[in-house]
């Protein structure tokens, strides 16, 4: 009993906060969406689909669980490490729309962070409303930024929006992953 009490109270003393999302059977899908252009993104990827923009297993249910959230985790911390390292180059959060998981982006010593579970921003804040399959069809130069944002695949929104889309559109600064991408909740 001493050690489930000790667990507990490391978790409640953790640095982050970590917020609920469709991996930790919080939110299943059908209560709507977190942002209200969730679903213009949805009805994107849909269309994108039918035009071979992007494969048929874009529409497929993301992985539940933890299995799912390690595999996300991989994919926004990957496309952290691919956006340049800009002095102008904003901070903001990423929204997979599908799972209502938030991930805010800050400059680090590499160039960007990604911590995943993060709360949502204020209401103005930079935001960037994406899926799953697009953040790794970007990742995998499968689709560029530019065509992601005209067709509603990624949409950005807020204050500093226009550098965020340039940001988006710049060559990438790195595409390797490594095991750290993995971590949900590690070191960002």
């Amino acid at each position: 009993m001493t050690s489930r009490r000790a667990f507990i109270a490391a978790l409640a003393a953790a640095p982050f906060a970590a917020h609920g999302c469709g991996f930790d059977g919080a939110f299943d899908g059908s209560l709507g969406f977190v942002h209200p252009r969730g679903i213009e993104v949805a009805l994107a990827v849909r269309k994108a689909v039918e035009d071979g923009a992007l494969p048929a297993e874009a529409l497929a249910p993301v992985r539940p669980g933890p299995a799912g959230l390690w595999r996300a985790s991989e994919y926004l911390r990957h496309f952290a490490r691919r956006l340049p390292a800009r002095p102008d180059a904003p901070e903001f959060h990423l929204l997979l729309s599908e799972v209502a998981l938030w991930t805010h982006y800050a400059h680090d010593a590499q160039g960007y962070a990604a911590r995943i579970h993060a709360a949502a921003p204020a209401a103005d804040g930079l935001t960037l409303v994406t899926d799953l399959s697009v953040v790794a069809a970007l990742n995998e130069s499968r689709i560029g930024a530019q065509d992601a944002l005209a067709r509603g695949l990624a949409i950005v929104e807020g204050a500093g929006a226009e550098r965020l889309r340039a940001l988006m559109q710049a060559p990438p600064a790195s595409a390797r992953a490594t095991l750290a991408d993995r971590s949900a909740f590690g070191a960002h």
